[in-house]
């Protein structure tokens, strides 16, 4: 258990000092490494600098939490974590569908399109309950980005209602689901 609170403890620090960024470009440009200063955002810290910046990082956020919780309701054998992992992938599935209708009714001609710089570790080589406690303990760190970049949009002056309320959602889901990761890995031998 000690394990599993250092890898945590370090987790958590790593993220705070190194943080985690991203570049948004226009549709249809590929990074080419000049990439013009003003649009390469951190994903934590001013993240949001428009309902469109937030809505268009979110969605790569979220599918790297789909694509790693998928990955845990096909190959966990813990009930538990599976379930948790299946309503992940329904909520965030629901708030992609959302966000991306958003954009192409909002921002049809200049939706941004983010590079992605992926957060969760590759799971395939990990199996039982060290599988488990590897997904809850980066989902954790994924989880409380996410709330970051809620609270970076919540913090603007200029916000549409239906990005406000999904902001706050996902602050108040993610944080409670925090929570519960806390408790399932504690729980996990």
């Amino acid at each position: 258990m000690k394990k599993y609170a250092l890898i945590i403890s370090l987790l958590l620090f790593s993220v705070v000092v190194v943080g985690c960024t991203h570049k948004t470009l226009p549709a249809g440009e590929t990074d080419t490494g000049a990439v013009a200063e003003n649009q390469e955002k951190p994903m934590g810290k001013h993240a949001a600098d428009s309902d469109e910046t937030f809505i268009a990082a979110m969605i790569p956020h979220h599918q790297e939490a789909i694509d790693t919780a998928t990955y845990i309701v096909e190959n966990s054998t813990n009930d538990e974590v599976k379930a948790f992992a299946q309503k992940i992938v329904d909520a965030q599935r629901a708030e992609i569908t959302t966000m991306k209708g958003w954009l192409n009714e909002w921002y049809p001609k200049d939706a941004l399109q983010p590079i992605y710089e992926t957060m969760m570790p590759d799971l395939t080589t990990l199996e039982g309950s060290e599988l488990d406690k590897t997904f809850l303990a980066s989902m954790i760190l994924h989880h409380q980005e996410a709330v970051q970049m809620a609270n970076d949009l919540l913090m603007l002056e200029e916000r549409r209602p239906e990005v406000e309320t999904l902001a706050n959602n996902i602050k108040t889901t993610q944080s409670q689901e925090i929570l519960e990761m806390y408790e399932m890995i504690s729980k996990i031998k």
